[in-house]
């Protein structure tokens, strides 16, 4: 009995080995034939080294690749219009097929190769090729491929190289500028040029840096170039490709420490701008070229009479038929003030000079008549900064009109000006 037992336990061992083999190797999704396929290391199906052309055809996509000169280009588009890097990487996918299941060929028709979803013709120095591509296995991360009447398993990414159609062959950045490395941007339009810059030499970071040469010979607005045009510009990459330019309403010119960029602003088309640059035509979010619409208004900076204290060794007003001096002397950490050659206490001279250097504008000056001068500011640079002067002249009972250095630029308030005149009396009485 004992010898018995031990018996039939060892045929129940037996079988339930052959019932787990059996479950492992159970399937019901695959279909037929492929099952049969040899599922083995990897081995090369088709590997071709000389191919001189590669045509791709699918429902989406029908390009075609010649080699010309050692490098492959796709046929009727320009080299510098397609990335090289991502043809280079489609050769390799299109010329090299590897697989580590070889399948039956006895019935394509379940592989869906008797109607394939892609086709890969090669042309070569023997001669023709062909790949085609058919269903999505239910099993594996693969599709069933025939080359030359060799059935196996592609893998999903494979298919996934070469099924992209000519948009992703032209899809690519054409251009990477440094926002930290911009020294100049200039907007032509048909009826004016806004034209910014930084000087070549800045000598006081905590002011305002960048000028502006046109409409004005004035200071630009730090602020609005940091917040909406610089990064804004380091954003465009013209990697996508439009149809045409349409209305060009501007040439944007941005210069940096080692080239400069020419660029053709074009058409609105919905939430994107047509660019052109060098021959070819792009789309880019509108939002980057945002600035572009701005008014003259935006790019100038509001303080109508900003000189940095430290560029200064003196300043003198006049107003109500009355002149004052006062002298700056020292360095920025350290500086001593004398009003009319006297001695003045530093922190109301500061507080003086920063009222006398913050008022605000609230628009451009649009040609309107000019009555007397109501308050002239004169400014004696030091250190290599020129000299200059700010004159407020009244324009009617609310505004007035600020010219600097013999331009009128500006309109700000009157009652501004009688405030500030105000703080003059209070400071030298």
């Amino acid at each position: 009995m004992k010898k018995r037992g031990i018996i039939v336990g060892g045929i129940a061992i037996v079988l339930l080995t052959v019932g787990i083999i059996f479950l492992i190797c159970y399937n019901p999704d695959k279909p037929d034939g492929e099952a049969d396929g040899g599922r083995n290391s990897m081995q090369t199906v088709l590997r071709i080294e000389d191919a001189e052309e590669i045509h791709i055809k699918s429902d989406t996509t029908n390009i075609r690749f010649v080699k010309k000169d050692g490098y492959w280009l796709i046929d009727g588009i320009a080299p510098s219009e397609v990335s090289a890097q991502k043809i280079n990487a489609l050769t390799e996918s299109a010329l090299t097929y590897s697989t580590d299941t070889v399948l039956d060929t006895a019935k394509l028709s379940e592989y869906g190769l008797d109607a394939p979803s892609l086709t890969v013709e090669i042309n070569a120095a023997d001669g023709g090729h062909t790949v085609t591509v058919g269903k999505k296995s239910a099993v594996d991360d693969a599709y069933f491929a025939l080359a030359d009447d060799v059935a196996f398993t592609m893998p999903a990414s494979q298919y996934a190289a070469l099924i992209n159609d000519t948009d992703y062959y032209t899809s690519f950045s054409r251009l990477s500028i440094d926002a930290d490395k911009i020294t100049g941007i200039k907007l032509e339009y048909p009826e004016k040029t806004v034209d910014l810059y930084l000087p070549d030499e800045i000598t006081n970071y905590e002011g305002n840096v960048w000028r502006m040469r046109s409409p004005y010979t004035t200071l630009a607005n730090d602020t609005f170039i940091d917040s909406d045009m610089l990064e804004q510009i380091a954003s465009l990459t013209l990697a996508k490709k439009a149809e045409s330019l349409g209305e060009e309403r501007a040439a944007l010119t941005v210069t940096t420490e080692d080239r400069t960029y020419k660029l053709k602003i074009g058409s609105v088309n919905g939430g994107s701008v047509n660019v052109g640059y060098e021959g070819g035509v792009y789309s880019e979010p509108a939002e980057l070229l945002a600035f572009v619409d701005a008014d003259t208004f935006s790019f100038v900076n509001k303080l109508v009479s900003y000189v940095n204290i430290n560029d200064i060794s003196s300043y003198s007003v006049e107003y109500d038929g009355v002149t004052h001096t006062v002298d700056v002397s020292g360095s920025a950490s350290k500086q001593s003030f004398k009003k009319d050659g006297k001695a003045a206490d530093s922190d109301k001279s500061r507080s003086v000079y920063s009222k006398l250097i913050g008022v605000m504008a609230m628009g451009l000056y649009d040609n309107e008549p000019t009555g007397d001068t109501l308050l002239k500011v004169s400014f004696k640079g030091r250190g290599g900064a020129p000299d200059c002067s700010v004159e407020y002249k009244r324009i009617n009972e609310y505004m007035s009109a600020v010219v600097k250095d013999g331009e009128t630029i500006f309109v700000t308030g009157l009652a501004d000006v009688s405030s500030l005149k105000d703080e003059l009396n209070e400071y030298f009485k």
